[in-house]
C-alpha cells in the first residue's frame, strides 16, 4: 500500500506600526484542516502568524483563502499589540467544504499594502479527504473439475488498492492470507471447494480497509446429461417445439438426431440444455450429451418422436355484402379435420388480426352491426397438432373504399382543403362546421384557429352510410416570437417586466437566466412574462445577463427548434 501525504504549510501576514515595517512569515505547519477519512463540509481553516521583525505590530491585515481555485474568502483582521517575533492564532470564520473525496487545493494569503516582502504572502497546501474503498467483486470460475483445473480469479469494479487475497477450505471458519497487490489470483489443481475474498485499502490509506463478498469455487462430480421427456407424437401439418433435458449437472456438449431408428446419429452443434425443432417429415430419435470439464462424457435416454396425420383447415361460407351498422348473419366452417377452437377477424384486409370472444369452439359464427369491411377466419386444431387457419371469408360493408384527407398540421392563420370520397357516393355531410365554407361539399375549405377534428358522413347509391374523420393540428407561428434584449424594472409601469411576445403559444417553455459568473438568477421555470429582474426578493443590479429559452418542442416534431440563447440587459435599477 502506498499513500499520498499532503504537504503541511502555514500562513504569512505583513503588519505595520508607525513608520516601521513588520514582516509576518509562515509557521512550520497549519493547525487545520488535516488529511483524513471523509472530511466534513464545515472544516475550520486555522493558522498561526509569526512576526519575524523586531517591531511590535498593531493594525489591520486582510487574510483570505480559496478552495480548489474557487471564489476567494477574505477577512479583514485587527491585530492589537503583537510583539516582535510574536505569534497570532487565527481561525477563518468561513468554514471550508472538504466533503468531496479527493485531493483539495487550499490557497491561503495575507495582504497589507506596506508589506515590503510579497514573496511569502501566499501558500498552497494539499488536503486529502479520503473515501472508504469500494471493494468491487471477485469474478472467475465458480465450478471446476476435481483435481484437474487451472484458471484465474479477478477483482473488478473496485476503487482503492489491493491489500491481500484470502482463501478458506472450511466454509469461512479460518482463512489463509496471500499478501499481494495484484487484482488477480491464479490457481491450479485444487481438490477442495474453496472460498476466496479480497481485502481492499482506501485510495490514500486514511479510511479503514474493507473486504469483498466471498467467491465460492465448487468441484464438479461425474458428468450427467439429464433425462429427456417421455415420447410424443409430431404432426404432418407442421410441428415445432422445444426439447429440454432435466436434472443435468454438467455442461451440455451437443444434441444428436437419428432418422433411421438409431443406426446413425447426426450432431447438431448445439451445446445448450434446450433445443428447438420444426417441420420434421418423419419419425425422429433425439439424444443429448454432456460433460463436466475433462470428466467422461455422458449421454441421456433416447426420445422417440412419432410422425402422425395432423390438422386440416376446411373452408368458410356465408354472407359477403352488408350495410354499415345495419347487418347480421352467419359464417359456417366445414370440411375441416379437427375442431374450431377460435374465430378471428381483421378490419384492415388481413394486415392485423384480432381474436373474437364469440363462437369459441363453435363451427358457426354469428355477426351483427359491423361498421367496416371485415375478414373472418377460423382457427382449427386436431389433438395436440398445430392449429391452422381457414382462408379468410370477407364481408364487404358499404359504402366501400371510403377515403378522406389524412391527418395534417397547419400553421396558425393558414387554411387547407379537405376531401372525402367513396364508391357510388351520393351525399356528404361534415361536422362540426366551424371555420368551414361548405359542410355538404366533398372538398370543403377549413381554416381552424386551434386543434380540431372534423367528421364526414358519406351515403352511397344503396343508401348505406359510413363516416371518416380528419385531425387538424394548428401549430403556432414561430416567426411571431419576439425576445427583447432590454427591460427597465424601475417601477414606472413601462417595460418593468421581461415580456417575450407571443410566448403564450408555447406553455411548456422553460426559461433560465444566468449572471456573468454563470450563476442562475432566474428559473428554470415555465415562464409567463412576469419576471421583474429580481432574485430572492431583491432587485438584481443593472447589467447584462444571459438567458436560455427552450420551447420544449419535441425533436421529432417538424417544427422543432433548438433552445434560444442570448443576452438581456437590466437597466434602471441603479
Amino acid at each position: 500500500m502506498y499513500k499520498k501525504i499532503a504537504s503541511l504549510v502555514s500562513f504569512v501576514v505583513l503588519s505595520f506600526v508607525a513608520n516601521a515595517q513588520n514582516n509576518f512569515t509562515i509557521n512550520p505547519a497549519i493547525n487545520s484542516p488535516v488529511n483524513g477519512c471523509y472530511l466534513s463540509s464545515t472544516e475550520t481553516v486555522w493558522v498561526y502568524l509569526v512576526n519575524t521583525n523586531n517591531y511590535p505590530f498593531s493594525g489591520n491585515v486582510q487574510m483570505g483563502y480559496s478552495l480548489n481555485w474557487g471564489p476567494p474568502v477574505t477577512q479583514t483582521v485587527n491585530i492589537n499589540g503583537l510583539g516582535a517575533y510574536g505569534s497570532f492564532s487565527y481561525q477563518f470564520p468561513n468554514l471550508a467544504d472538504l466533503s468531496a473525496c479527493q485531493e483539495h487545493n487550499l490557497k491561503i494569503w495575507v495582504w497589507n499594502s506596506l508589506d515590503p516582502v510579497h514573496t511569502n504572502d501566499t501558500i498552497n497546501v494539499t488536503i486529502i479527504s479520503d473515501c472508504a474503498p469500494v471493494v468491487g467483486e471477485v469474478t472467475g470460475p465458480d465450478t471446476v473439475c476435481f483435481g484437474n483445473n487451472q484458471d484465474t480469479l479477478d477483482l473488478i469494479n473496485y476503487v482503492g488498492n489491493v491489500h491481500s487475497w484470502e482463501t478458506s477450505t472450511d466454509g469461512g471458519v479460518s482463512w489463509g492470507s496471500i499478501l499481494t497487490g495484484n487484482d488477480f489470483l491464479g490457481f491450479s489443481n485444487i481438490t477442495n471447494a474453496v472460498d476466496v475474498q479480497v481485502i481492499v485499502e482506501s485510495q490514500w490509506g486514511y479510511c479503514p480497509n474493507d473486504t469483498t463478498d466471498e467467491h465460492h469455487i465448487a468441484l464438479d462430480q461425474l458428468s450427467y446429461a439429464g433425462i429427456l421427456p417421455a415420447d410424443f407424437d409430431i404432426c404432418d401439418n407442421g410441428n415445432a417445439g422445444v426439447i429440454e433435458t432435466n436434472g443435468f449437472t454438467s455442461q451440455i456438449v451437443d444434441w444428436m438426431y437419428s432418422f433411421d431408428g438409431g443406426t446413425t446419429w447426426q450432431n447438431q452443434g448445439h451445446p445448450y440444455d434446450t433445443i428447438s425443432y420444426a417441420n420434421f417429415t418423419g419419425d425422429v430419435q433425439v439424444m443429448v450429451s454432456a460433460v463436466n470439464g475433462v470428466c467422461p462424457v455422458d449421454t441421456s435416454n433416447i426420445l422417440n418422436l412419432t410422425y402422425i396425420q395432423g390438422t386440416q383447415a376446411g373452408t368458410l361460407s356465408g354472407t359477403t355484402l352488408a350495410c354499415n351498422w345495419d347487418n347480421n348473419g352467419q359464417i359456417i366452417s366445414s370440411g375441416n379435420y379437427g375442431d374450431v377452437v377460435l374465430w378471428w377477424y381483421s378490419v384492415d384486409s388481413g394486415a392485423t388480426w384480432n381474436q373474437s370472444l364469440q363462437g369459441i369452439g363453435d363451427s358457426i359464427y354469428s355477426f351483427a352491426n359491423l361498421t367496416a369491411s371485415t375478414w373472418f377466419a377460423a382457427e382449427i386444431q386436431y389433438a395436440n397438432c398445430p392449429t391452422v387457419f381457414t382462408a379468410p371469408h370477407a364481408i364487404t360493408i358499404k359504402p366501400v373504399n371510403i377515403q378522406a384527407s389524412a391527418d395534417t398540421t397547419i400553421t396558425e392563420g393558414d387554411e387547407i382543403q379537405l376531401f372525402a370520397s367513396a364508391n357510388g357516393a351520393t351525399g356528404f355531410y361534415w361536422w362540426p362546421d366551424d371555420f368551414m365554407d361548405d359542410p355538404t361539399s366533398a372538398t370543403p375549405t377549413v381554416a381552424p384557429e386551434f386543434d380540431l377534428t372534423y367528421f364526414v358522413q358519406i351515403t352511397d347509391l344503396d343508401g348505406c352510410a359510413d363516416t371518416a374523420r380528419v385531425n387538424i393540428k394548428v401549430e403556432p407561428d414561430l416567426s411571431l416570437l419576439q425576445i427583447p434584449n432590454l427591460f427597465t424594472p424601475n417601477g414606472d409601469g413601462y417595460n418593468d417586466n421581461w415580456e417575450i411576445r407571443n410566448l403564450d403559444g408555447f406553455p411548456d417553455n422553460e426559461v433560465t437566466v444566468f449572471n456573468i459568473y454563470g450563476q442562475i438568477v432566474f428559473g428554470p421555470i415555465n415562464y409567463n412574462n412576469d419576471w421583474g429582474g429580481d432574485y430572492n426578493g431583491k432587485q438584481l443590479p443593472d447589467g447584462t445577463y444571459f438567458y436560455i429559452l427552450d420551447l420544449k418542442i419535441p425533436e421529432t416534431d417538424p417544427l422543432y427548434l433548438p433552445p434560444f440563447q442570448g443576452v438581456v440587459t437590466i437597466a434602471g435599477n441603479d
